[in-house]
């Protein structure tokens, strides 16, 4: 059977049903008559096992080159005729290239939980991780992060289902694996910081990231948000610019950047505003400071943006204005007509220096003068 060509792939047309071009190897080409007289071209495995077909797919042509899917079907064929031992660092590596990258615009999470994946299980076949396995895995994160370990768990979750339709096992181990057994429960957080707080951020000298975690509090960004931020997104009157790219919500956001927020801004960190660290990194070394110092009231980085919100709100800033402070959307009242797309970025502005100036006082005050 000859095999396929560039050449014959570019000129390969559907009639009224799919055409299968065969590759060997178990290997297809499926072309695919689309609206408007259009092709679609994508590679296919077709193989028996147990009596029934399964079919994988590997993704369309060109993305995925003639060489890139006759070694991803070896592989495959591999897997499903018992010859070939896949990984859980391997298959976790193809999970993040062909499902999380492309489709993700904030990765840093799913880096971490894929890291920590690989080193944990990552020599074991993926058909050998055993319920118990997994279990262990989440329970040792537990211990460091638990929050953060229950995420965890979501991840493995969609890893492993990923696994199971991609053939490389009968069925998932953390099927059966349920957050309750850890004695984890996520919370909606009411964290607000006190003012003994707010002045620790300030003036302790050992909190590490203190300049970010004070940007934080200035600004109600996000700390992801914030340490996208480039310098030359801010312009000189003062508002920075974050394009759609780096927010959740995939909006592009203007916040306004007061001359206190601008001086914690890293000199060293350019050209972004500050160096470079995940926000996982920021949150497990605030959690270490606290160890140390022995602090039961425990605050996490995104707590500084409620407390951003919740200080507006003392100073009398509306409810609509701190809304589009935090790039969040405000659902109109019937005081507040349907019809209104105001930016309130004037608002915003006095906003921003009233909870600088209120901050600045708040931090100048010793412990001892309230």
């Amino acid at each position: 059977m000859p095999r396929l060509t560039e050449v014959t792939i570019r000129n390969a047309r559907p009639s009224t049903h799919d055409v299968l071009l065969a590759d060997g190897g178990c290997l297809f080409l499926r072309v695919r008559a689309t609206a408007n007289n259009g092709v679609t071209r994508g590679w296919i495995v077709r193989i028996k096992r147990d009596g029934k077909r399964r079919v994988h797919s590997l993704g369309p042509y060109p993305g995925v080159s003639i060489k890139q899917a006759r070694a991803d079907a070896a592989r495959i064929v591999a897997v499903e005729r018992g010859s070939a031992r896949v990984t859980v660092r391997d298959a976790v590596e193809k999970y993040m290239q062909s499902i999380i990258r492309p489709k993700y615009r904030r990765l840093a999470n799913a880096e971490v939980y894929a890291r920590r994946l690989q080193a944990k299980l990552g020599p074991l076949s993926v058909d050998a991780v055993r319920p118990s396995d997994a279990a262990r895995m989440i329970a040792d994160y537990c211990r460091e992060a638990p929050v953060a370990a229950m995420r965890m768990l979501g991840f493995a979750r969609q890893f492993f289902a990923w696994c199971v339709a991609f053939g490389y096992l009968e069925r998932s181990p953390v099927a059966d694996v349920r957050a309750n057994a850890f004695g984890v429960a996520e919370e909606a957080r009411e964290r607000i910081l006190t003012d003994d707080e707010i002045r620790a951020v300030w003036h302790a000298p050992d909190l590490p990231h203190r300049a970010l975690l004070r940007f934080l509090l200035l600004t109600g960004a996000r700390i992801g948000e914030a340490q996208a931020a480039r310098r030359d997104w801010l312009d000189a009157d003062g508002w920075l610019h974050f394009p759609a790219s780096v927010m959740k919500n995939g909006k592009p956001h203007d916040t306004y950047i007061t001359p206190l927020a601008r001086q914690q801004i890293e000199a060293q960190a350019a050209p972004v505003l500050f160096r470079a660290v995940s926000p996982t990194a920021v949150q497990a070394a605030v959690r270490r400071w606290q160890d140390r110092h022995k602090i039961a009231s425990r605050w996490t980085p995104h707590d500084l943006r409620r407390t951003f919100a919740s200080r507006c709100g003392d100073l009398g800033v509306a409810p609509h204005v701190i809304a589009k402070a935090l790039a969040h959307t405000f659902t109109p009242s019937e005081s507040l007509p349907t019809y209104l797309r105001s930016e309130w970025l004037e608002e915003r502005k006095q906003a921003a220096i009233g909870l600088a100036t209120a901050i600045a006082a708040t931090v100048a005050q010793s412990a001892h003068s309230r």
